[in-house]
């Protein structure tokens, strides 16, 4: 996790993904559709850091789960999002959820991944 705040906080996508990502992973945004090919994850990285400057404040993994070669974690991220047109940063604080597979040469790699905000919405129950 440590490793992928870096690349992403220096907008190295190429990195992120070969780094990061297993080679069938897919992605899950909230209130968008998934993203299943490498291409179509990339391409949601540099679509993003075209109209925004992000940055990952904190990233903290709060459990691990692993049975064999898969394993589960779950956390959170803190960070800022500056809109390129131009305003303030926007904090924002989201939690994650992500399964990861060993792979071959032993690397751990994430298959699958999931988030979206911790704001508070106060109608709700």
């Amino acid at each position: 996790i440590a490793e992928w705040v870096r690349l992403y906080n220096a907008e190295d996508f190429q990195n992120v993904m070969s780094v990061f990502y297993a080679q069938n992973a897919i992605v899950m945004p909230p209130n968008a559709p998934a993203r299943r090919t490498e291409e179509a994850i990339l391409g949601m990285y540099q679509t993003d850091a075209e109209l925004n400057i992000e940055h990952v404040d904190t990233s903290v993994v709060e459990d691990v789960r692993v049975s064999g070669n898969t394993a589960v974690a779950w956390g959170m991220d803190t960070g800022t999002t500056t809109p390129r047109s131009g305003g303030a940063p926007v904090p924002y604080s989201l939690k994650w959820l992500m399964v990861f597979e060993r792979q071959s040469d032993g690397a751990w790699k994430c298959l699958y991944e999931i988030w979206n905000d911790n704001n508070i919405i106060a109608d709700r129950p």
